[in-house]
């Protein structure tokens, strides 16, 4: 049993590498077309089932939107979700649970993978998506895997246009969400303001809602999200914004912090910026005259 164990994990393990070698050598195809995100969630779960039932963890599958159409290679995709579906189910114990959905965050698709196991620890976050990372457990590394399969998810999400990252809190469990651009999203939907795009960030729901209503009879379009994760999602996925009107303080983060990140971001280092808060001027202090292309404080 052992050596068959062994030399299956082997061949997983060449599979792995040679995808990695395939997908940044540019050699992997992808037969991207229309699809819809909750199929891929579906079919993400059906490929792990049975490991789910031998490890006894309870899978459940949300779709919060079923309609989120997005363009890709469905193939890979649940390659993708199984991957991460996988990894979730490693770090449960019987009788838990893992939380697969779907939804839309903005102009973005959403695909969520949750589990209520210990986290992910400090020290191995920066490297959780580096080639034969794994997190130093020798219960989870009995349950097998290569440490190349988050490698693979990223580059594949990477080749998509979307991205790949993960919240976790100590000892609660980790979360990661795969965002990729809406398949319209180049399109406006009949009805809707085609002028260009402007992105808000603000968690107050009765402000935002007059930013947007503001914004919208000038002829802007307006996105808006509630928090730093968000925003860097929605920035990073696929930018189609002019310009970001940002709050400072926000539930999950500093605004002045996501101005320092979106500053070293290729393709928003240079998104003018409004910033609309009652801390602002605190903010503009905050920076000590550090010039982020900040258009106004307000």
């Amino acid at each position: 049993m052992a050596r068959t164990a062994n030399c299956q994990r082997l061949i997983r393990l060449i599979n792995d590498m040679l995808d990695v070698e395939k997908i940044q050598s540019g050699k992997m195809k992808f037969d991207m077309a229309p699809l819809t995100l909750s199929d891929v969630g579906q079919r993400s779960i059906d490929a792990v089932r049975g490991y789910a039932d031998q490890l006894g963890v309870e899978l459940r599958f949300q779709a919060l939107d079923d309609d989120l159409a997005v363009r890709a290679d469905v193939d890979r995709l649940v390659q993708v979700g199984a991957n991460l579906i996988s990894n979730a189910l490693k770090f449960s114990k019987a009788g838990d649970r893992v939380e697969v959905s779907v939804q839309r965050r903005g102009r973005l698709a959403r695909l969520s993978v949750v589990d209520h196991g210990p986290g992910i620890p400090d020290e191995f976050r920066a490297r959780i998506f580096t080639k034969f990372a794994q997190a130093d457990s020798s219960d989870t590394r009995q349950k097998g895997g290569t440490g190349l399969g988050l490698v693979i998810a990223k580059e594949i999400v990477d080749r998509h246009g979307g991205r790949l990252w993960f919240e976790s809190d100590a000892g609660q469990g980790a979360r990661f969400h795969v965002d990729l651009p809406l398949a319209d999203v180049a399109e406006a939907p009949a009805g809707e303001e085609t002028g260009p795009r402007l992105l808000v960030c603000e968690d107050d729901a009765d402000v935002a809602e007059v930013l947007r209503q503001t914004l919208r009879r000038d002829g802007f379009g307006v996105d808006v999200v509630g928090s730093v994760a968000d925003a860097l999602a929605a920035l990073s996925v696929s930018n189609v914004y002019r310009a970001l009107l940002l709050d400072l303080v926000l539930p999950d983060g500093d605004g002045v912090a996501l101005i320092q990140t979106l500053r070293t971001m290729p393709g928003v280092r240079d998104l003018p910026i409004v910033v609309i808060s009652a801390e602002a001027e605190r903010g503009r202090e905050a920076l000590g005259g550090v010039a982020l292309n900040v258009v106004d404080w307000m």
